[in-house]
């Protein structure tokens, strides 16, 4: 570094505590602060900024979705929107019926598309989408998760529904 750049490089990922080259690595709000070593200057701390604001997903419909036994899926939600201010990609969202779920008569589904894939857990009530894709392409795929109860006699009991997005 006596140019005051650096002669190398490496690599800092989220999810590092500690790194033993080029120094120790710690996270002050954000901020990522390390220190580095050279013959000429000595222990410099370096300082590099973080950023990791959670994606935004609002504009669900505030009405209920009417929903009979035993009929065809219906889409939950047709008006969210997915934003992110710091990526334009995600890697992840998950649908969860946090309210009143049924294990026997409510099901979350989605049909795969453009590299997003739906895994369904019934014992909790959560649809996981993973794979990285863009924003828009994540908005889509949120759009097009579909409710379905399977009873011909389903609890009257109201569901409700969450959202969540996740960027790596």
């Amino acid at each position: 570094m006596s140019d005051g750049t650096a002669n190398g490089t490496f690599a800092i990922d989220a999810a590092v505590s500690t790194c033993t080259q080029p120094g120790q690595l710690t996270q002050s709000g954000k901020t990522l602060f390390f220190t580095a070593t050279d013959d000429l200057h000595g222990e410099e701390l370096w300082g590099l900024p973080v950023s990791n604001t959670p994606p935004m997903l609002q504009g669900i419909e505030a009405t209920s979705l009417i929903y009979r036994g035993n009929s065809p899926a219906k889409v939950v939600t047709a008006s969210l929107t997915v934003s992110d201010a710091d990526r334009t990609e995600l890697t992840g969202a998950t649908i969860q019926i946090t309210g009143n779920y049924h294990q026997r008569q409510d099901l979350l589904s989605f049909a795969g598309s453009g590299g997003i894939f739906g895994r369904w857990n019934p014992a909790e009530g959560i649809l996981t989408l993973t794979g990285r894709a863009t924003v828009t392409a994540y908005q889509a795929a949120l759009r097009a998760v579909k409710y379905r109860n399977l009873s011909s006699k389903p609890s009257p009991a109201m569901r409700t529904v969450t959202f969540a997005g996740s960027a790596r």
